[in-house]
């Protein structure tokens, strides 16, 4: 099969400078719209000369795009904002319709977001912030999460983490009817005690009274007696998952729709794509 060739990266950008000469403004992605209705509105919207916003759906042009009412704009155009006003008169903001200064050999758009409802073999080049998909691991006790480079979430934010093991010891103490837990081995007067019933973890709102070597009271009226360090009870409780992170969408990647998977794939140059030169697209600007 022929090599089919797309705008990559650095091709973009490179169509972005000969625009932004051709506009004599500099160009600026602002993002995607889902259609024409959702783009700005030049008259209200806090808008400037050279924004660039991808269109996912086909539509029908208006009187706000310098081609004028009425035209096709095809799926996954782009489109930047002009100002087609004389030189010393009110600035007149306008769309312009980016299509059709390079042609590649099978669609291409780009944006900030994967389109929706693609089709097999769509090509798209992704311009958004580089996602990640977070997969949670099974650690053990000797596990070291910091070490392993894993993740940890809190509130849908993933973080690097910090602990070095991956579950919290809780050491036993019990005056053989009653086992209560701290998390220290060798607590201190004041340290919080606890109760684990089929690994759920109670804090008792009580705290270690007295501490005479492997000997702890707490201040519980309840409770008699000295609690005697109880090693083979000790429970290890996991209190938190860990994940490992892999590049979901990369910046500046192309990826190609994949149906029997399902799924986009990541693309570089080689047999079926190959990039449009940088001198191409100097060539449709000379």
């Amino acid at each position: 099969m022929a090599a089919k060739k797309y705008l990559d990266y650095a091709g973009l950008q490179e169509f972005y400078a000969k625009l932004s000469q051709k506009y004599g403004v500099a160009l600026q992605f602002k993002g995607t719209v889902q259609n024409i209705a959702a783009l700005p509105d030049l008259s209200t919207d806090p808008v400037k000369t050279g924004y660039v916003y991808n269109i996912v759906e086909e539509g029908e042009t208006t009187s706000d795009f310098v081609e004028g009412a009425g035209h096709v704009l095809r799926a996954g155009s782009n489109v930047a904002i002009i100002n087609t006003a004389q030189e010393g008169d009110p600035a007149v903001l306008k769309f312009d319709i980016l299509a059709g200064f390079f042609s590649v050999d099978d669609k291409l758009t780009f944006g900030d977001t994967m389109p929706a409802n693609p089709a097999d073999g769509d090509t798209f080049l992704y311009m958004g912030e580089t996602t990640y998909d977070y997969t949670e691991q099974t650690v053990t006790a000797s596990s070291n999460p910091k070490a392993l480079g894993y993740y940890e979430e809190d509130g849908g934010v993933y973080t690097l983490t910090n602990d070095e093991v991956p579950v919290q010891i809780y050491r036993a103490f019990s005056d053989g009817t009653d086992t209560y837990f701290t998390k220290s081995a060798t607590p201190q007067v004041g340290d919080a005690v606890y109760t684990i019933s089929g690994g759920v973890v109670t804090d008792t709102n009580e705290t270690v009274d007295t501490v005479t070597g492997d000997i702890i009271t707490i201040t519980n009226t309840t409770t008699a007696g000295d609690l005697t360090r109880t090693a083979a009870s000790d429970e290890y409780i996991k209190e938190k998952s860990y994940y490992t992170r892999a590049e979901e969408y990369v910046t500046g990647v192309i990826y190609v729709y994949n149906a029997t998977a399902g799924e986009w794939e990541a693309q570089s140059s080689g047999d079926t794509y190959i990039p449009i030169t940088t001198q191409e697209i100097d060539a449709l600007f000379d």
